[in-house]
């Protein structure tokens, strides 16, 4: 793998974390209650799935969850996940400038990160796709290179979700409790409103 293959790598996991998503939703919320770390943590944690995807997408192994049932399961999972999460949301208070984040948090925010991206169908739709993404950018090859491969790829999206959590830690000084009412409300909102039409699209799939 050369270095203009490498670039694209890293370009494309940069392309990949970019895009707001439930994961965005997530770390923005945890981040608001929790500062930098916390919104880190979260993006930390969904580079675990992303990297199980990308290896089952390299090494030829994508038939596993390509199965019907096996994405049936995982969405159903997800959609179960997304509910936690959302009732999570209706309960948070904005925090005081006395309470410290505790280290319990930050690992709920980083198990979070993994459980959404593990379970979340969408993503991986773009996994089962990734040869064709590859074969566009120029990458004829990856499989023979993975651990490079990988590595720049989530270096990409590593480095969004830094730039990302900066972007929250900085913007969490004027969240008052309306506001953090209002973006725990809305969070609350895409995650349910993601997990029933994940539900509604397993149902749909199964009757049709």
């Amino acid at each position: 793998m050369n270095v203009t293959e490498l670039f694209i790598a890293f370009a494309l996991g940069i392309a990949f974390a970019a895009p707001p998503g439930i994961v965005t939703v997530e770390s923005i919320r945890r981040g608001v209650v929790g500062g930098f770390w916390s919104a880190l943590a979260v993006g930390a944690g969904s580079l675990i799935g992303d990297a199980f995807y990308a290896t089952l997408a390299l090494s030829g192994l994508a038939t596993v969850v390509e199965h019907p049932r096996a994405q049936w399961a995982i969405g159903a999972v997800g959609g179960v996940v997304l509910c936690v999460l959302a009732r999570s949301a209706l309960r948070a208070e904005l925090p005081t400038a006395s309470d410290a984040v505790s280290a319990n948090e930050r690992r709920n925010a980083f198990l979070a990160g993994v459980a959404l991206s593990l379970t979340n169908p969408w993503a991986i739709a773009f996994w089962l796709g990734f040869g064709g993404v590859l074969l566009s950018a120029g990458i004829r090859e990856p499989e023979r290179d993975v651990v490079r491969f990988l590595f720049a790829f989530l270096a990409g999206a590593a480095l969004w979700g830094v730039v990302l959590s900066g972007l929250i830690a900085w913007g969490r000084r004027y969240v008052g409790a309306r506001l953090f009412r209002f973006v725990s409300l809305l969070s609350a909102m895409i995650f349910f409103g993601t997990a029933f039409y994940t539900w509604w699209s397993i149902i749909r799939r199964m009757v049709l």
